[in-house]
């Protein structure tokens, strides 16, 4: 059994898709994710676009954990 710091991410579905959304008020980006099974879209701010953009690497949770240089 892994440990729990290596335990990988659940697979996201292969049909969602990630679609750039209009700035906020502030100038900000924004996401939109598109579910076809519901017909439903969600808005995601930048963070949460980047989270999912690499969501279906292999990468364990200790790795998403750590601090990124940009």
């Amino acid at each position: 059994m892994q440990a729990a710091d290596d335990s990988r991410l659940p697979q996201l579905r292969e049909d969602l898709q990630l679609l750039k959304g209009a700035p906020t008020i502030t100038g900000k980006p924004t996401w939109l994710i598109f579910d076809p099974v519901a017909h439903r879209y969600f808005q995601v701010d930048q963070e949460a676009f980047r989270l999912l953009s690499i969501w279906n690497r292999p990468v364990s949770y200790t790795h998403l954990t750590l601090p990124t240089i940009v």
